[in-house]
């Protein structure tokens, strides 16, 4: 029996201002270049660039237009869709699941789960598959701090019918950022991204990341929602997904890019003011001012990651701006 050779692309699918459910937008390829690199290609679609509504993934680097566009940065993989592709935590998750490390840059794409950070998604079929509609309740937090566990401690995982299983639920949220044990869930206000202390932390992570946002919003930042909530002797933070607008139809998504992105990979936050500025420039010229002095109230190195985030109007979600905004979280 022979195998299926692996894939070297896939549709790029995106899920537009004010709507739920994805369409697809583009085909992406990542191959090797002559110089034995990897070289990534994309392409939007003629029927997605033939939409009234149709938008570009990043207005810098991937503008809307009939271009084959090229990149060698970050392994082949444009930045816009390099932010919707899992950090360590969910690389690690990705990886015990398929029992094989490393992966391709590819298969982290499409093995990353449908509900990532920002607005697109990933796929082997012309046809986007149906959004996600069921997600793990904030009162599973405890089942799934001991999966987390099981995972950080390369145990077996603990057996439970009411939670997904690891394959399927901790990969939710992992595309988020960082290497912090972390899964997406679910309340009356949304969705929410549960960040886990580990057993061998020598501080309350949770706690410290808590007051950092709270140090950039007394600062005038737009900062995400968070809050600390306790399980059994453990804290878990909770950080209100910035990208997500909850509507009787299901969610809508933001697009976002982060400045890690912005500046292919050259994010640090040794000079993160620099590059924070410069991708404000490049990005969003008209709101230059008033987000640089906005973020030049924290240092540098006290906020770890920034997202441009791109909303159009919704009647559903306030949330949901018309204009390009920096988005300042902590240490996801």
């Amino acid at each position: 029996m022979t195998s299926r050779p692996a894939p070297t692309g896939c549709f790029v699918y995106i899920t537009l201002p004010g709507a739920t459910e994805a369409v697809t937008a583009a085909r992406f390829e990542l191959t090797t270049s002559r110089g034995g690199f990897p070289l990534g290609r994309l392409v939007y679609g003629k029927s997605y660039l033939a939409r009234g509504d149709a938008v570009a993934f990043d207005p810098v680097e991937l503008a809307l237009g009939p271009r084959v566009y090229e990149t060698t940065m970050m392994k082949g993989v444009f930045g816009a869709l390099r932010d919707a592709s899992p950090d360590s935590w969910g690389r690690r998750v990705i990886e015990r699941h398929a029992g094989k490390s490393p992966l391709s840059e590819l298969d982290y794409l499409l093995e990353s789960p449908d509900d990532r950070a920002g607005a697109l998604s990933f796929g082997l079929s012309q046809q986007p598959p149906a959004p996600r509609r069921k997600f793990n309740q904030t009162i599973l937090l405890a089942k799934l701090q001991a999966k987390a566990d099981a995972i950080v401690n390369d145990e077996e995982l603990p057996a439970d019918p009411e939670v997904t299983q690891a394959g399927e639920l901790l990969l939710e949220g992992t595309s988020m950022g960082g290497a912090r044990p972390k899964a997406v869930v679910e309340n009356d206000e949304g969705l929410w991204i549960a960040k886990f202390n580990r057993s061998d932390d020598r501080w309350n992570y949770a706690r410290i990341e808590h007051a950092m946002l709270m140090l950039a919003r007394a600062c005038g930042l737009t900062t995400a929602e968070s809050r600390v909530v306790s399980i059994g002797a453990r804290d878990v933070l909770l950080v209100k997904r910035f990208d997500r607008g909850k509507t009787e139809a299901g969610y809508q998504r933001a697009r976002m890019v982060s400045a890690l992105a912005a500046e292919d990979g050259r994010f640090s936050p040794a000079y993160g003011q620099v590059v924070l500025r410069r991708a404000c420039r490049r990005v969003a010229p008209g709101e230059r001012r008033s987000e640089e002095g906005r973020h030049r109230a924290v240092p540098p190195d006290v906020l770890q990651r920034h997202h441009l985030q791109y909303r159009r109007p919704s009647t559903q979600s306030r949330n949901h701006c018309q204009k390009p905004r920096l988005e300042t979280l902590a240490r996801l």
